[in-house]
């Protein structure tokens, strides 16, 4: 019966310390860690191993990072640098 307070109160413990230290690094970024998120991808060759099967899954994720990151841009500057490498993996 202890043990198993001892553990919830370890595990609230860390939630808090977790949530306080989010909380720290969120109020010191800067605007720039949002500029480009996703530029570098690897080659599809390298990078379909990793996947265990998932490509398809991969391919929506990608889609949609994709349509933000053109959203993101069509609101802002209008210049695309990274967009056809998007498309094209």
């Amino acid at each position: 019966m202890k043990r198993g307070i001892a553990l919830g109160l370890l595990a609230a413990a860390f939630f808090t310390a977790s949530m306080l230290a989010q909380a720290h690094l969120t109020a010191r970024r800067d605007r720039g860690w949002m500029l480009e998120r996703m530029t570098y991808l690897p080659q599809s060759d390298r990078l379909k191993p990793l996947l265990c099967g998932f490509t398809t899954a991969f391919a929506d994720f990608l889609w949609i990072k994709t349509t933000l990151y053109f959203g993101g841009h069509n609101l802002t500057d209008k210049q695309y640098p990274y967009l056809i490498n998007q498309v094209d993996m």
